[in-house]
């Protein structure tokens, strides 16, 4: 989960779909069918604060993912990413547990807009201690609200046609695309873990988020 080592929205598709890609290479020389390696795959993403680039995000790698699997000779349906998100770590606050409801609240909402298959909302208080029965139960209660009472569940793509959240998907999806094909050039996802490519534009990330937050408490 790239977004709670710091990366941003691009960086996160781009180097998932390197990763992705990369076994896909490693399927085709083992001569596993394109159809069936892209259906083994699940996808994980940490969902963090920015609402709408979160909610982008997934779209934008749905789009990509889908576009990589059917140049490798896969079938539409296998195409079709399986992503299961998580509310983000990083957002939480030990000052103000219950504010991490709120928060977790709207990243659930992001990533059920952003068409998540399955989702994990945290407990309020497991920033600072193991969740109890009564947080635990918060957290389960949160996913079923949105899902029974608001029923966010109703409407597949509830983002569809907003023209502030297209702009955003197809931003995401063309750089995340260029950063992948950056990853490629460098000798493809592992060599860049390897040779620290990765953790360096993390670390790049990490510090101008952190820099961030400490101007906007300023």
């Amino acid at each position: 989960e790239f977004e709670e080592s710091g990366a941003t929205a691009v960086e996160e598709v781009g180097f998932t779909l390197a990763a992705a890609v990369e076994f896909m290479a490693w399927m085709q020389e083992r001569n596993v069918d394109a159809s069936r390696a892209a259906a083994s795959i699940a996808f994980s993403f940490s969902i963090g604060a920015n609402f709408f680039f979160q909610i982008a995000k997934l779209r934008a790698f749905r789009m990509i993912w889908a576009q990589a699997v059917e140049s490798f000779g896969g079938t539409r349906e296998s195409a079709k990413a399986h992503i299961h998100a998580r509310t983000s770590r990083w957002n939480e606050t030990i000052y103000a547990p219950r504010a991490n409801i709120l928060r977790g609240t709207t990243e659930a909402m992001a990533a059920i807009f952003g068409g998540a298959d399955s989702i994990i909302v945290a407990p309020y208080d497991e920033c600072y201690k193991t969740p109890d029965e009564a947080t635990r139960r918060i957290a389960r209660n949160t996913q079923i609200i949105l899902k029974q009472e608001a029923l966010l569940s109703r409407v597949a793509d509830p983002g569809g046609g907003s023209y502030c959240l297209e702009v955003i998907t197809d931003f995401i999806a063309r750089e995340g695309w260029k950063v992948m094909q950056g990853i490629e050039a460098a000798g493809g996802y592992e060599k860049a873990l390897k040779d620290g490519l990765i953790a360096q534009a993390l670390e790049k990330s990490l510090a101008a988020r952190e820099a961030a937050d400490r101007k906007s408490v300023v």
